[in-house]
């Protein structure tokens, strides 16, 4: 065989036979893995927040700003009440609030009224289907007792509405009763009772809840009918 054609045969033998794969790369150790980073966490760059995310963050500060003008006045308005010597009631709920002064009666600029209320509170008293009366205050009988019974009565009905009489009893030794109101029974005179108990006295003095032992009494231990 010519050289020729032992070149043109090996020629062919190696390209028969191709050349064998590369060898994969060996696995890198789990410490190793562990230790590359991420291709998408190389890449992400500095934290950015979107439009709506600033809106959100800009809406909450507003809201923090008006809650602390709020809290900012509501603590200037205790300031103030606390130097003028004023109770603060912003937070106290309703029924622990101190009851509101009860306004002048509408009887107290009308005398018509007046004897009305009286008179209607008189026959309520002779009434004898009512058994109990509110028993305000008792004195014995004198002339300056008198006096003070009839200003409690006119207090009572003139300021404060309420059907108040003065009654008599005993021959000797008499006793005045200033009452309130007539009824068959006690529990329809608990409202007027309360009321009598939690006003103040007569002025000048306007003794605190000078009334306050008021209590249901029989009518017929205070008043003959």
């Amino acid at each position: 065989m010519s050289n020729r054609g032992k070149h043109l045969l090996e020629a062919f033998s190696s390209g028969a036979n191709p050349a064998a794969p590369p060898p994969a790369p060996t696995p890198l150790p789990q410490a190793a893995r562990a230790s590359v980073p991420s291709p998408l966490l190389a890449s992400a760059g500095p934290l950015r927040l979107r439009a709506s995310q600033w809106q959100l963050l800009i809406l909450l500060q507003v809201v923090l700003l008006v809650v602390a003008f709020l809290l900012g006045r509501r603590s200037a308005r205790t300031a103030e009440a606390a130097a003028r010597g004023e109770p603060d009631t912003t937070e106290a709920p309703a029924a622990q609030r101190a009851p509101e002064p009860a306004s002048p009666a509408p009887a107290a600029n009308d005398p018509r009224a007046v004897a009305n209320l009286r008179e209607a509170a008189e026959n309520a008293l002779r009434d004898r289907s009512n058994v109990y009366t509110i028993k305000v205050i008792e004195y014995a009988d004198s002339a300056a007792n008198q006096q003070r019974a009839a200003a409690a009565c006119a207090y009572l009905t003139n300021v404060h509405g309420l059907p108040a009489c003065v009654t008599i009893t005993g021959t000797t030794a008499s006793r005045l009763h200033v009452v309130v109101g007539a009824a068959p029974d006690t529990a329809t005179l608990e409202q007027v009772r309360d009321i009598v108990r939690s006003i103040d006295g007569p002025p000048p003095t306007s003794i605190a809840r000078e009334f306050h032992d008021a209590y249901a009494e029989k009518i017929d231990k205070i008043l003959a009918r």
